[in-house]
């Protein structure tokens, strides 16, 4: 089954690939026509629904999979040389698959933009064990469906500090709160190529600020936090304008509905 697939370039068999219907499975001379197209044509985004027709692994830069019960795509991902952007962050598929296409990750040299979704540990470890082995991925999007162990709080702090190749992480929309924003960015405090940290909508108080800054305090790459929709309030206006005092890389910092009031706003101009 086959949701839709969009290609860039035009192709009179385009229309047979354009009409093909999601719930449709495809006869061994459609399936054998749509590999023969697949072949011949840019493909820049793929939605796979059951998805057990190969296509050349080397057409593709853009893979968004949500559901997937074979691993057709999982092995293509792990001999691509052209996919720069992989999307896992609505998957419905088994864990055992998800675990095997992050883990493919650390195969795949010219992925520049991953955007996962972690269900447990056992993702977490998968995607922080492929990171440390590809670092040529810039940009990290998590998104997290619980929240996290401690354990896993500590491997993504590892990852960080072996990675060096990140250099823009989106932990947005997580609701990590207080507790774990600290033990979750302690990697930051040696990693050198992290140059963006997204953290809004977050849950994070005043004492989630202060451990925060100290952890910038001591980073020298990332240049803009941004925080969001966090309501941290005046006390965490005054740790962040203590922090930005040592944080001499920041510059640029977005702080909207944060409940920072007219007394942490002043702190903080001030600094």
């Amino acid at each position: 089954h086959l949701s839709r697939l969009q290609a860039t370039r035009t192709s009179p068999d385009q229309n047979f690939i354009k009409n093909l219907n999601p719930r449709h499975t495809l006869s061994p001379e459609e399936g054998n026509k749509f590999y023969n197209i697949s072949k011949s044509m840019t493909i820049d985004r793929i939605n796979t629904p059951n998805c057990r027709y190969k296509t050349q692994a080397s057409d593709m830069s853009f893979i968004r999979c949500t559901y997937c019960d074979d691993f057709p795509l999982v092995e293509a991902l792990s001999t691509s040389t052209n996919v720069i952007e992989l999307d896992l962050l609505h998957p419905l598929m088994d864990t055992y698959i998800l675990i095997r296409f992050i883990k493919s990750v650390a195969y795949s040299r010219d992925i520049r933009r991953l955007l996962v979704s972690c269900r447990n540990f056992k993702g977490i470890d998968a995607l922080c064990w492929a990171l440390i082995m590809n670092q040529g991925v810039k940009f990290l999007k998590l998104s997290f469906q619980r929240k996290i162990p401690i354990c896993g709080l500590q491997t993504i702090a590892l990852m960080l500090q072996r990675n060096s190749g990140l250099e823009e992480l989106d932990l947005r929309d997580n609701r990590l709160g207080d507790e774990q924003i600290a033990p979750l960015l302690s990697g930051l405090r040696s990693n050198r190529g992290i140059k963006v940290l997204h953290l809004e909508n977050n849950n994070i108080g005043s004492r989630g600020v202060q451990a925060l800054m100290n952890i910038m305090k001591m980073n020298r790459s990332v240049t803009s936090l941004f925080l969001s929709n966090n309501r941290f309030g005046y006390d965490g206006g005054f740790f962040l304008a203590d922090g930005l005092k040592e944080a001499s890389s920041l510059a640029k910092l977005e702080v909207i509905d944060t409940s920072l009031g007219a007394i942490g706003t002043v702190g903080l101009a001030r600094a």
